[in-house]
């Protein structure tokens, strides 16, 4: 079936979801077709059932969308979960979303949260009509709901700090000076990064796991929890680099690179020995030596650099101020 959104509509919607998430203090989203495309094939399917409801998977969990969070809303009848007036009017759709109260509490979201995620950067959306109903459905990326990538003005949306215990299991608090839960997840741990999809972790065994949440278990998969990554290792420290690939330290205390995360692991030559490597704002990589002293590359594979007066470190942070 064809998406029903005209031009405008698709302005409307970018618009008012960029008009809320501006009233948060978040960055705008862009509209991706690539992403609608995904959208009208769930709106297609859902809009073969009854009051174009998927009763079996309401939301698309599974296959490509399960990559992309939802919202979706559908009318029939005289028992519409939006009034007719709002399905026919985007912007009246739309605000019923946002209309909804924007949980406190971590692992608590809806159709709000969604619309206001920071980690999200692209909307994709379809309108289909189905037999007596109606069905719009909006799809996200990075996908939403996971309350650790919540982004917004503090207090609005709240934000999450999120620790390795001695036991190697995760704990978090909402504020610094917050008392520390521990996490449902069942990972162990020993180091843990963000990135755009969700969260990388080396295991106690220098392997790789990675999960689009902090809350689920290792057995439950991508969707629910961890997920092994083949070809990953053996490291015991990692970060993200500004291009999206990532940088490990071997248990050979050589540095590594993964274009992208089931990419193997690429030996960085001149990168031996260190215990700890960030990258710096200006790209350049900073690395703790055996000896507790920093050592600069300038460029991956350059070599390392002794930097004077910097013994003695354990490990390291750089920040903008």
């Amino acid at each position: 079936m064809p998406n029903a959104l005209t031009s405008a509509d698709i302005t409307t919607i970018v618009d008012l979801h960029n008009a809320y998430r501006a009233s948060n203090g978040i960055a705008p989203l862009q509209w991706a077709s690539n992403i609608a495309d995904y959208a009208v094939s769930w709106a297609t399917a859902s809009a073969t059932y009854p009051q174009c409801i998927n009763t079996t998977y309401p939301h698309g969990e599974f296959g490509p969308n399960g990559e992309y969070g939802q919202n979706i809303a559908s009318s029939w009848g005289d028992s519409p979960s939006y009034p007719v007036d709002q399905l026919t009017s985007v912007t009246g759709l739309i605000k019923g979303w946002s209309g909804e109260a924007i949980p406190q509490s971590p692992g608590s979201y809806n159709q709000a949260t969604q619309m206001l995620w920071g980690a999200t950067t692209s909307i994709g959306c379809a309108k289909v009509n189905g037999q007596g109903c109606n069905v719009l459905v909006c799809d996200y990326f990075p996908r939403g709901q996971q309350w650790n990538t919540v982004g917004g003005k503090l207090g609005s949306m709240g934000s999450m700090i999120t620790g390795i215990g001695t036991d190697t299991r995760l704990y978090s608090k909402n504020a610094l000076d917050g008392q520390w839960t521990k996490d449902k997840s069942s990972a162990g741990l020993i180091d843990l990064i963000k990135v755009p999809t969700g969260f990388v972790g080396v295991a106690p065994d220098h392997t790789l796991w990675s999960a689009t949440s902090l809350t689920g278990a290792w057995s439950l998969g991508l969707n629910g929890g961890w997920n092994h990554v083949p070809n990953s290792g053996a490291v015991f420290d990692i970060s993200a680099l500004s291009d999206g690939r990532i940088l490990g330290v071997g248990l050979d205390y050589q540095l590594y690179v993964k274009p992208d995360l089931y990419a193997n692991w690429q030996y960085i030559p001149n990168s031996g020995s260190v215990t700890r490597a960030k990258q710096q704002p200006d790209g350049s990589i900073l690395g703790v030596g055996m000896d507790k002293t920093l050592w600069k590359m300038q460029t991956l594979g350059s070599g390392l650099t002794y930097v004077p007066n910097s013994c003695c470190v354990l490990s390291i942070v750089s920040y903008s101020l």
